[in-house]
């Protein structure tokens, strides 16, 4: 009878100060250093309450200018980055600067990631699962026609020379890593057409 699209997770109730491992809670609201899958409760869904894309197109004497953005309001998500990047990394290797600021190191301390002497994998909780709300803009392109009479004086038809990028801002509510689930590659580009 839930969505398909369901968020599950084990509750949590933090990291114990005494000993850097994680506290779940079960379903009858107990605390226990165990965990069980069948602990695991709805924290959401990933669709969405509104997406969408968005354009402008705005023309003044020659220049062109072209953005399309696309946003997302309300879908929750679990953030993988915290996961394989801070709680889940090793830090002997190269590590996001969380895994050692915000791990736990010794008794008392209050933080929010697991004993960084810990490498087993995280386990599936409430700790990681955030709610997203954001605004990419996907392309921006910017052009100019040069006019007719400035192109019958070097011999052309017409002259245009257009700028354009993708992916240059994204604006969340949840600091992940992008491009772990697709391709994301920032580009920029400059073009120039002419017509005889």
């Amino acid at each position: 009878g839930q969505s398909t699209s369901a968020v599950k997770a084990v509750k949590s109730g933090g990291i114990d100060p005494a000993t850097g491992q994680e506290i779940y809670i079960d379903m009858d609201g107990n605390p226990t250093f165990t965990y069980n899958f069948w602990d695991k409760r709805v924290y959401g869904d990933s669709d969405p309450d509104a997406s969408g894309v968005f354009s402008s197109y705005l023309n003044f004497k020659g220049f062109a200018l072209n953005m399309m953005f696309d946003y997302s309001l309300g879908g929750t998500i679990y953030n993988q980055t915290l996961v394989s990047r801070v709680e889940g990394s090793n830090p002997i290797r190269n590590a996001d600067k969380r895994v050692f600021n915000s791990r736990w190191k010794e008794a008392g301390d209050q933080v929010k990631y697991k004993d960084i002497a810990d490498s087993s994998t995280p386990e599936i909780t409430s700790r990681f699962v955030r709610d997203e709300y954001f605004l990419n803009m996907k392309s921006l392109s910017l052009s100019y026609d040069f006019t007719p009479d400035f192109c019958k004086k070097i011999y052309l038809s017409r002259l245009r020379v257009e700028f354009m990028t993708n992916d240059l801002f994204r604006v969340s509510t949840v600091k992940q890593e992008r491009g772990l689930s697709y391709p994301f590659a920032r580009s920029f580009e400059f073009a120039v057409s002419a017509a005889f």
